[in-house]
């Protein structure tokens, strides 16, 4: 799969960096990826919501995302190469 990223806001405060849009083969796009500096490292948000579950608890749900590691940590390498040639900040990091 060809995953290309597009950087379409940068932000200079606070811990969300970027919002981008993620191409899939030249024929998919998902837009509104966020593009977090956590404490442990990038990550990346799919778009998606905040719900409380069947307990009361507040949980993330994502609209779509990868059923695989691998695909999440090529969406953020993706986002990221994308970033840094925006001249944005160097965000390597260990998290995904």
């Amino acid at each position: 799969m060809k995953i290309k990223a597009r950087i379409k806001t940068i932000y200079s405060e606070g811990s969300e960096k970027a919002r981008a849009d993620i191409i899939l083969d030249d024929v998919f796009v998902i837009h509104g990826v966020k593009l977090i500096d956590g404490g442990k490292g990038p990550f990346i948000l799919l778009p998606g919501e905040d719900r409380k579950n069947h307990e009361g608890n507040r949980k993330r749900y994502e609209y779509a995302h990868p059923l695989n590691a691998e695909t999440r940590k090529a969406f953020l390498e993706a986002v990221l190469d994308a970033y840094e040639q925006t001249n944005g900040e160097n965000l390597s990091g260990p998290a995904i």
